[in-house]
């Protein structure tokens, strides 16, 4: 839905229509999703796993299928912003170094 234009003649009807388009729903994303790696050749995506994000912890496994039946790249990072206990900046760092070392 994010790579819908808007339309500037009729902003509140587009805007609308691409906030509809962007609720969460596995088969629209799962379609979009393939269909942009396949036209910009994107090799893999980062899974941000935000800790009490219902969406994105429901639609995570959709992604990680996606990523392994078209042989994608991917990493997933578990995150909680609000609690900064739960967040070790160089775990992360880490992680994120490696999967781009392993995208080269």
């Amino acid at each position: 839905a994010n790579s819908v234009r808007l339309d500037e003649a009729q902003p509140l009807r587009s805007i609308a229509e691409r906030a509809i388009l962007y609720h969460w729903n596995a088969g629209r994303m799962e379609t979009d999703i393939l269909r942009i790696c396949d036209a910009y050749g994107i090799e893999g995506f980062l899974i941000a796993n935000v800790w009490g994000c219902r969406n994105m912890m429901g639609i995570s496994p959709m992604l990680r299928d996606v990523a392994e039946s078209t042989k994608l790249k991917y990493l997933t990072i578990n995150l909680d912003l609000v609690d900064r206990n739960n967040y070790a900046f160089n775990h992360v760092k880490n992680r994120v170094d490696a999967f781009l070392e392993l995208m080269q």
